[in-house]
């Protein structure tokens, strides 16, 4: 943020985030109702798709505007898509230059973060 004197200040402001992103609310469905009278076609046109995305990194920076450093936490990521039933609490890591160790999900909700990464994930109806 720019102070009144034209300096910057990082804001550091410590913000909860969510493991899961729920983004329907904000959304319209872009599917248009068909010329079709079929009772089901009109149903499937009128369900609004799910956007839900989950956390899977997070990248923090310590220091001011001058210089810092930066870390990063992340989620091993299963090889098949990522859906609601993946287990969040486990497999993540942090990552500092040369150094990367085995955290809990708890260190990294706790973090100051600068970056967030989810993906989007199946919603099963």
């Amino acid at each position: 943020m720019q102070l009144p004197s034209g300096n910057f200040k990082k804001i550091d402001t410590m913000i909860t985030f969510p493991t899961i992103l729920d983004l329907t609310p904000y959304t319209i469905n872009q599917e248009t109702p068909t010329t079709n009278s079929d009772e089901s076609s009109a149903a499937q046109c009128q369900q609004t798709p799910r956007y839900k995305y989950q956390l899977y990194g997070i990248v923090n920076h310590m220091g001011g505007m001058g210089g810092g450093h930066y870390v990063a936490f992340c989620r091993k990521r299963p090889l098949k898509p990522p859906s609601l039933d993946d287990d969040l609490t486990d497999s993540w890591y942090y990552a500092s230059d040369t150094h990367l160790s085995k955290t809990t999900l708890n260190e990294v909700l706790s973090q100051e973060a600068y970056v967030l990464f989810y993906d989007r994930v199946e919603v099963k109806e």
